[in-house]
């Protein structure tokens, strides 16, 4: 379940905010939250995101523990760029990650970086 809500400004800019949530049940279950703003020019795109994601999250309670504070978890920010030019796409992306009990073990942070490049055949 989710929405999106769009508006647009006087000089030509769209701004899209975008919430979706799952909450699964039955079988290993889990659930998650994902909050993401996008500005959006002609041939450029800019956003920053927020995810929430907690993993077999019925599995874990169902068979192991009550303690909801012990099962996977993870936590992450990330920013995001995209230009266009004429018939090639440009991206730069980076998350800063926060995994708590990792495989029931411990925590973990992550940092990532990627770039890309797409060349548009039509």
């Amino acid at each position: 379940m989710g929405f999106e809500k769009r508006f647009f400004t006087k000089k030509n800019k769209e701004v899209r905010v975008t919430w979706a949530t799952c909450r699964c049940r039955n079988g290993a279950g889990g659930s998650s939250d994902h909050l993401e703003l996008q500005v959006i020019v002609p041939d450029r795109k800019y956003g920053v995101l927020v995810q929430r994601i907690e993993a077999n999250k019925d599995y874990f309670i169902l068979n192991y523990t009550q303690d909801i504070k012990r099962h996977d978890q993870e936590y992450s920010l990330g920013l995001y760029y995209l230009h266009t030019f004429s018939r090639v796409e440009l991206n730069f992306q980076s998350t800063v990650g926060r995994t708590l009990n990792r495989y029931y073990a411990g925590d973990v942070s992550n940092l990532t970086f990627s770039m890309g490049l797409r060349y548009l055949l039509n």
